[in-house]
């Protein structure tokens, strides 16, 4: 059933990670074994803007290979 939805798979891994890493951050025992302190929303936004900027740069790199890879192997087999 789970190979039928390999896109939900996916969406529930990455929001099963993000869980995860809002209780290492947020929950007492954790901050007090790692000696961490809350994230403010800025900092929070921070990462966010961080993360997406370099998941687009990554997916832009991805397209631009894809494109000029494909016009070689075009122009070889012309």
């Amino acid at each position: 059933m789970i190979f039928l939805f390999p896109g939900l798979v996916v969406l529930i891994v990455i929001a099963t990670c993000a869980r995860l890493q809002i209780a290492y951050v947020h929950t007492d025992p954790m901050q007090v074994v790692f000696r961490l302190t809350h994230l403010t929303f800025e900092e929070w936004l921070m990462v966010v803007l961080v993360g997406a900027f370099v998941f687009t740069f990554a997916e832009v790199e991805k397209a631009i290979i894809r494109h000029f890879t494909r016009r070689a192997v075009h122009r070889a087999s012309v």
